[in-house]
């Protein structure tokens, strides 16, 4: 049977980089499955994502579903045929009801004795008529973890749409979602390329678009940001700080990736690396460079959405905004050093951890009770007194300033603010580490009273939410 490619491209408003690799494969999926449900056998796919667009492809589909038969049973020969073999009013009803002669019907044996039965064959539709709805299903399948209704019939999507191309067998299929109606154009680069292209497969849509400056491919993206940053990286002396979940989310966030290096005054480089690290990845998205003894360098490496000659005035763009983000940063240490860390505990009180359990301040007080116990099952009997200075220290950067701003950065501020006061490495390193590891892929501590005050304060978690029956 002759097989033919379908090409679907959705594009919208910049849709949020966290969910466009799942969004487009959930696309593809659904597209798969209702395939599937239509008897349509499907080939390779391809899915592809930028900001503005989901576009996925999928080779070898029938241009006409299987034909189906399909086995009907009906009354048993005993109720069909009278004793003179005759058919009765159940046969002639049942024929009647499936407009099938009765010349046409057998009887079948079945595992219940035998029946009357009829074999019907039923024509397999034409795949382009069955996309028109296929593929509007498949979009409703897209979940996002936050939509809205963008249109008078109240459809959801994370964006609004602005076009849909939709093609197979290089026609367009016709159909509609909210006010769009699919079409065979797309739309190019937003500042550098032409907003109305065509499109009939998925390599024409590839290289026009390519042509008007968007890479649809993320691997393609991956490919040219990674080189970027190695570039610019030996370029300025230095090594790239690793970050994989940064590089996913700026090859997310771009179609015509490019990279630029920048800096910053090298006064700022007195505040903690991690803070920097911090306010370059979190607010900016830059990815920071270190020397060969993983000191930080007074540069960054921003990627941004546009290849263009006026990398330099872009370049002191970012490098203003820098200014500014590090400047708070350095005013948040500034005032939060002029309390002690161990001040803040009753401050605590007013921070909910939660309803049932209470305060900060309360779980902290359970930390206190545990960790004796803790280390004293451990064998750790001399990490008692590090264990119960770190554990009243180790909740208090909650009510900081630097850490009311950059949230990922709790336990470590309160790590680095031990450090600052002179606490015991034991003591401020069990603070910094008692977070980890945040994921499978993070590290775990590296001393053995952080991960002491780690599981402590894991443990009271578990065992609290167990108490109040959410577990």
């Amino acid at each position: 049977m002759e097989k033919a490619e379908l090409l679907v491209e959705l594009g919208a408003e910049e849709i949020p980089a966290s969910v466009l690799e799942s969004a487009a494969n959930q696309f593809a999926d659904a597209l798969v499955s209702l395939l599937g449900e239509q008897r349509l056998s499907s080939g390779q796919r391809t899915v592809w994502y930028t900001p503005r667009r989901l576009v996925v492809g999928i080779q070898d589909i029938p241009m006409r579903q299987e034909d189906l038969s399909e086995t009907i049973t009906g009354p048993p020969k005993s109720v069909a045929f009278g004793p003179d073999g005759n058919p009765t009013k159940a046969a002639l009803a049942f024929a009647q009801k499936l407009g099938v002669p009765l010349s046409r019907m057998k009887i079948s044996q079945t595992p219940k004795g035998e029946y009357l039965t009829c074999v019907r064959r039923l024509g397999g539709q034409r795949t382009a008529q069955l996309l028109q709805e296929l593929v509007p299903a498949a979009i409703a399948r897209i979940k996002f973890p936050k939509t809205m209704y963008w249109s008078r019939d109240r459809f959801r999507f994370a964006r609004p749409l602005r076009w849909i191309l939709a093609i197979y067998r290089n026609r367009v299929l016709k159909f509609r979602i909210g006010d769009i109606v699919s079409s065979r154009f797309t739309a190019g680069h937003r500042f550098i390329g032409r907003p109305r292209l065509t499109a009939t497969s998925l390599d024409s849509l590839r290289e026009v678009l390519r042509a008007n400056g968007v890479l649809v491919d993320p691997a393609e993206r991956l490919k040219v940001i990674v080189d970027g940053l190695s570039r610019e990286a030996a370029k300025s002396g230095g090594r790239l700080v690793t970050d994989e979940e940064l590089l996913k989310t700026v090859v997310n966030l771009n179609e015509c990736p490019a990279v630029i290096c920048g800096s910053f005054d090298p006064q700022f480089l007195d505040l903690p690396q991690e803070i920097l690290i911090t306010v370059m990845r979190e607010h900016q998205k830059y990815f920071s460079l270190v020397d060969q003894e993983g000191k930080l360098l007074p540069f960054f490496l921003a990627v941004i959405n546009v290849d263009t000659e006026r990398r330099e005035e872009i370049r002191k763009g970012h490098e203003r905004v820098l200014k500014a983000r590090l400047a708070d940063a350095a005013f948040f240490w500034r005032m939060d050093r002029k309390s002690k860390l161990e001040e803040r505990m009753e401050s605590l009180r007013n921070f909910l951890f939660q309803e049932k359990l209470g305060s900060y301040y309360d779980k902290t007080q359970r930390l206190l009770e545990l960790l004796p116990a803790v280390a004293k099952m451990a064998d750790s009997p001399e990490l008692a007194n590090d264990l119960q200075a770190a554990g009243r220290l180790c909740k208090c950067d909650l009510v900081t300033e630097m850490v009311r701003e950059f949230t990922d950065l709790q336990g470590v501020v309160g790590g680095l603010y031990g450090r600052a006061e002179g606490y015991p490495e034991s003591v401020w390193r069990a603070v910094y580490e008692h977070y980890q590891p945040k994921s499978t892929n993070s590290p775990s501590p590296g001393t053995r009273a952080g991960a002491l005050l780690a599981l402590t304060d894991r443990l009271d978690t578990v065992c609290g939410c167990f108490s109040i029956g959410l577990i």
